[in-house]
């Protein structure tokens, strides 16, 4: 396993990272109605073979994966082996209505209570989640000043933040916060600047390196619709195995991110990433399957492979679209796609 420096922070972070939330939507759907609704055997075995090959990055975004991650690490005692992020999402939005006072109270409560579903006295990075438009200054600074108490009162070891769009978490970076670490989207689509999803990276990078805040990537593998993999836009005779091992590889070869967060449902799966870190990626196949995010045909055709969470993602898209509702088969989309618009390409829209 590669390791680098997470910016400022000291950590050396291994170059894969395991995520968690996504991990419901795999596509065996042993989860599938709700997050982490039962303590799963097998992403017990995940953690551990992750620990075992050198992975010592964990994501906790949602408290369901700080109880999952924490009732395997009461097991395994291997806490001083990892780098456990935490996070409470959407802090700002959600402190939207409250006075001051009761600010202070919800966001005690939120932290205690992940601290608690971990077993743990202490995040090594402890995030606010989901910096968006919708952010209040004057809330979001009164936000970040429970992060820093936080920090000084050893809970966390470092601050971080997280969100989708670079230009508005790049603007919060402008402000006097000691943010040591940034999590946001970054793959292959985003390093060649693909459509307008990525407008204000460019000034990410600047703003990070000139603060040398570490960065952690997420969404290695959804590229061009939210939440939607790119191993959707990849041709039927494939194994959409081929997919994941070109970003992987691609991903572990990237400077500008420490660390990349993948999420994973087995351990062969994960075993596939791990046999790509490293490797060189097949730049030729990543862009074909970047050029693929416009054919809505293979997209349709492709989301049955997927989980049940993955095909309802597609069909919202496929109704955004075609700009009308034909019901839950994605067949009549394509057809009407193919009938009415003449298969014509189309660019993704985020849904």
């Amino acid at each position: 396993m590669k390791y680098r420096m997470l910016g400022k922070t000291g950590l050396n972070v291994s170059v894969l990272g395991l995520g968690g939330h996504e991990y419901r939507w795999g596509s065996s759907g042993h989860l599938s109605n709700g997050r982490f609704t039962e303590l799963n055997p097998e992403r017990e075995k995940v953690v551990s073979y992750a620990l075992d090959q050198g992975i010592n990055y964990f994501d906790t975004t949602f408290t369901e994966e700080a109880q999952s991650l924490g009732y395997i690490t009461g097991k395994n005692r291997r806490r001083k082996d990892m780098i456990i992020s935490g996070m409470i999402i959407s802090a700002c939005n959600r402190c939207k209505g409250k006075k001051p006072p009761e600010v202070k109270e919800w966001l005690t409560s939120e932290r205690d209570t992940r601290l608690k579903l971990l077993g743990s006295d202490y995040f090594d990075i402890f995030m606010m989640g989901v910096i968006d438009n919708s952010y209040d200054r004057a809330l979001a600074l009164d936000v970040a000043d429970f992060f820093i108490r936080t920090q000084e009162e050893g809970f966390c070891r470092f601050i971080g933040i997280s969100g989708h769009d670079h230009g508005i978490l790049a603007s919060f970076l402008q402000e006097d916060i000691p943010v040591d670490v940034a999590m946001f989207p970054y793959n292959y689509a985003a390093s060649v600047r693909w459509g307008n999803l990525y407008e204000g990276l460019d000034i990410m990078k600047e703003t990070v390196a000139k603060k040398n805040i570490g960065v952690i990537a997420i969404k290695p593998l959804v590229w061009t619709i939210y939440g939607v993999p790119c191993t959707c836009f990849i041709e039927p005779e494939l194994d959409i195995q081929q997919g994941i091992e070109a970003a992987a590889a691609w991903q572990s070869t990237q400077d500008f991110a420490q660390v990349s967060v993948f999420g994973v449902e087995t351990v062969p799966e994960l075993k596939t990433i791990l046999s790509s870190a490293g490797q060189p990626a097949d730049a030729a196949f990543l862009e074909e399957l970047l050029n693929n995010s416009r054919r809505f045909d293979l997209l349709c055709l492709n989301a049955p492979r997927h989980s049940a969470e993955i095909y309802k993602r597609v069909l919202e898209y496929a109704k955004i679209i075609i700009g009308r509702d034909l019901g839950g088969d994605l067949n009549a989309y394509v057809k009407y796609w193919k009938e009415e618009l003449n298969g014509s390409l189309l660019p993704p829209t985020r849904v």
